[in-house]
């Protein structure tokens, strides 16, 4: 024996019990107002009971009425409703392949230039993430020393404003580096949005990204105007240099000013930066050193996208379960091909799952001795 669980007939009875407006109880009745409203309540509930009643039967007829698969295998990655611990074989089956559909369509949007630059990169063990800041998770702001915190999207964001600033670089160049981060951020804010990290953080690298990509600002200070302050009778490693030190120094300012978003895209500069000046090596071809720190920095980021998957799939909100799944699936189908070249061909640490996340535990890992 088994016990109907209340989902099945629970709108029928939130209907008899709840207060519903009905148009037949605006109408005029030969007896008084009162009666009439009695009558049709008490008609409602007659036709409620049995409704309720046929439900029942319904459910206790298809329950017997079913057959056991004895695979299971798969039953256990779809939502159950209640206690019901068996779905019809054609539902499974139908889930299946809408899913599987589903995946193929999506494979057709897979972001192809972002594909190629994590590909083709030829430093398969993350060694932008290590080199992007090497000051210890501190930013030197006036003569004191601030805790900060950083975002993958956000350290992308910092490194690709300094890269597309930099003068005497190839369009084709420019624009490729530029057509992959856009790609590249869709999927690094998903991870970062689903797996809640360091939100604020990543509202502020929203706002300045947009900043960035649509007006060609970086806090105000247009692009072009920076690149114009620079001396160009020096060779182009000078010239790469004076932008790196010319964003210090509007970092610098911005940290001064106070708080807020602009302070944590400013901080974010200032680490970056001073470690590029520190790393006199990457200064000789600024361009190429910043893209290959911007594509492990994404890729480390998106190594988190099973996780992520996962994640969409066990929402605690039936309500948005479905919807959620749905979009864990289109994320699949994308990002299949990436999810396989990052596990197959770079070198994932071997790092705690709490933590992979995170782009400070990442430095702190390949730092580490």
């Amino acid at each position: 024996m088994f016990k109907v669980v209340k989902y099945w007939f629970q709108k029928l009875l939130e209907w008899k019990y709840g207060s519903i407006s009905l148009p037949l109880l605006s109408i005029s009745f030969p007896f008084g107002k009162h009666k009439s409203k009695v009558v049709i309540r008490t008609l409602k509930n007659v036709v409620l009971n049995f409704c309720i009643i046929l439900q029942v039967v319904v459910v206790v007829v298809c329950k017997f009425g079913g057959k056991t698969n004895e695979n299971t295998e798969e039953r256990k990655y779809v939502l159950q409703v209640g206690n019901e611990n068996q779905l019809a074989d054609s539902t499974l089956k139908r889930l299946l392949r809408s899913f599987s559909e589903l995946i193929k369509k999506s494979e057709k949007k897979e972001p192809k230039s972002l594909l190629n630059l994590i590909k083709e990169n030829p430093n398969k063990i993350f060694q932008g993430v290590r080199m992007f800041d090497k000051d210890d998770h501190h930013v030197q702001c006036s003569p004191l020393k601030v805790e900060y915190q950083d975002c993958w999207s956000l350290t992308v964001v910092t490194l690709t404003t300094i890269a597309i600033t930099l003068p005497n670089i190839e369009k084709v160049k420019l624009d490729n580096l530029l057509k992959s981060v856009r790609q590249g951020l869709q999927y690094v804010t998903l991870v970062e949005e689903t797996l809640d990290v360091n939100v604020s953080i990543q509202k502020a690298a929203k706002i300045l990204w947009e900043e960035v990509d649509f007006r060609h600002k970086w806090l105000g200070n247009k692009l072009k105007k920076i690149a114009s302050q620079v001396k160009k009778d020096g060779a182009q490693v000078d010239t790469n240099l004076q932008i790196v030190q010319l964003f210090l120094k509007k970092a610098t300012s911005k940290i001064e000013e106070g708080r807020g978003s602009s302070n944590i895209c400013a901080n974010s500069m200032s680490r970056v930066t001073e470690t590029i000046i520190r790393d006199k090596e990457s200064h000789k071809k600024l361009f190429d050193e910043l893209s290959s720190r911007i594509t492990d920095i994404m890729a480390a980021c998106l190594t988190n996208l099973p996780q992520a998957i996962a994640k969409k799939c066990h929402t605690s909100v039936i309500e948005k379960r479905e919807e959620s799944v749905k979009g864990a699936v289109k994320l699949l189908g994308e990002t299949k091909e990436i999810i396989n070249i990052l596990q197959e061909d770079y070198d994932i640490p071997n790092m705690e799952l709490k933590d992979l996340p995170f782009i400070d535990k990442w430095c702190a890992y390949l730092s580490g001795p």
